[in-house]
């Protein structure tokens, strides 16, 4: 037998290693999750239905993930990451005052939850009483998303603190509300009701 017969486990297959391939899949597996808990809901959906998405066999799925609320906080989490992202982006370059700052992004935020439906389903409505896991991953996004809507002044005590997250449990609520009703409301409406939540940590 030679050194070419035996199989080395760094071996690579079209230029990808086990590692990248592993890494590849479960990549798969969470963007075919986002979409299919978005469009059909955590609950209405199976480990079969999202590895049918993915294309890929359940064996895969558990390669990747310990279940479905493992697989479930973990969307959570990329998808809070992608909206914390598009809202650092919507925040200004010039300096403005912190009210207005904090409209303009909670208006970038609406709008994004608008312009897709599924990731703001599963954001919002599909993660009530899972697991500790996702509780855990909804805490984190709260917290991510208070960083980018109202940071934290120098010397802030805990007071402050935990009413700012008070207000971004409270937009969550009111996004959740505009989105089950189809987002009737105006967006113009939708932004100044989140915004009243921020009274007082915006003055100055």
């Amino acid at each position: 037998m030679t050194h070419s017969d035996v199989a080395s486990p760094s071996r690579r297959y079209a230029g990808n290693s086990a590692e990248d391939r592993r890494e590849m899949r479960r990549e798969k597996i969470l963007e075919a999750a986002i979409q299919v808990y978005g469009e059909h809901g955590y609950r209405a959906s199976t480990v079969q239905a999202v590895c049918d998405a993915a294309g890929l066999t359940k064996r895969y799925f558990y390669e990747s993930y310990r279940d479905s609320e493992d697989l479930l906080a973990a969307c959570l989490r990329r998808v809070v990451v992608e909206f914390a992202g598009e809202l650092a982006q919507a925040a200004p370059a010039t300096q403005i005052g912190r009210e207005e700052r904090a409209r303009l992004i909670l208006r970038a935020y609406f709008e994004t939850l608008k312009e897709d439906p599924p990731r703001a389903r599963l954001f919002l409505l599909e993660t009530d009483g899972v697991g500790s896991d996702v509780v855990d991953a909804m805490r984190e996004a709260q917290s991510d998303i208070a960083d980018v809507l109202v940071p934290m002044q120098a010397g802030a005590n805990g007071r402050a603190s935990l009413q700012r997250l008070g207000a971004v449990a409270g937009t969550a609520r009111i996004s959740s509300v505009w989105i089950a009703d189809g987002y009737a409301l105006p967006i113009d409406d939708v932004v100044e009701s989140a915004l009243r939540l921020f009274t007082g940590l915006l003055e100055g």
